[in-house]
């Protein structure tokens, strides 16, 4: 007679976020910082690739000069910028002690 084994395995988490992009990892780390428990499912071989090679390869993470203007649309990115602006970016990075370096007077790289 064969046996049969059942092996429960139960994981709950706050928030499961599909794509372990830049804007995933901002969600996650959003979710972080109210202790939630967070799963990050990415289809690729390793999370957050297209940011390490933005800016040619130097993981240029921010622009001091954005604008909606440069948006097609402009009406929408207005809404974005507002709720979390690249000033906010980079005291997020300065609250976590990471360092990056400016380039061109606006362009910011890891």
């Amino acid at each position: 007679m064969a046996s049969l084994f059942v092996i429960e395995v139960t994981m709950v988490y706050d928030a499961i976020i599909i794509g372990g992009g830049a804007s995933g990892f901002a969600c996650a780390y959003a979710a972080l910082q109210s202790a939630k428990k967070v799963l990050i499912l990415e289809k690729n071989e390793s999370p957050l690739r297209k940011v390490a090679v933005s800016g040619g390869g130097r993981c240029n993470f921010t622009n001091l000069s954005i604008s909606s203007k440069n948006y097609i649309n402009g009406s929408f990115c207005d809404k974005a910028i507002n709720k979390f602006s690249n000033k906010d970016f980079v005291a997020l990075m300065k609250k976590n002690k990471l360092h990056y370096v400016e380039k061109n007077g606006t362009q910011l790289f890891c």
